[in-house]
């Protein structure tokens, strides 16, 4: 009866120093900030969305391949209207998506 109750706690007790290890092991990914380049990356998709493709934007409907990404990239009119920090950003993301 003894040895009953001592092998419960015993099991209970190595089960516990058991689930502290498997917390500790891993990658500690706490800083989940992002590099610059993934942050305008990111930025410059949310660009594209919101300012070039959204519905009665100028490229609305229009699908996205490299042709259209080196012209945006070059023909300043269909980014005027961005700032120069969009710009950059909205770069970023095409000259990473699509290899440029």
């Amino acid at each position: 009866m003894k040895t009953r109750i001592l092998g419960k706690y015993g099991l209970a007790l190595a089960l516990s120093f058991m689930a502290g290890a498997a917390f500790a092991s891993g990658s500690d990914s706490l800083g989940s900030g992002l590099s610059g380049e993934q942050a305008r990356y990111n930025a410059g998709k949310a660009v594209y969305a919101q300012k070039l493709a959204c519905p009665g934007c100028i490229l609305s409907g229009k699908m996205l391949d490299k042709m259209q990404a080196q012209q945006i990239i070059t023909n300043t009119d269909l980014t005027s209207r961005l700032s120069d920090d969009e710009r950059a950003a909205l770069a970023t993301y095409l000259k990473l998506r699509f290899k440029l």
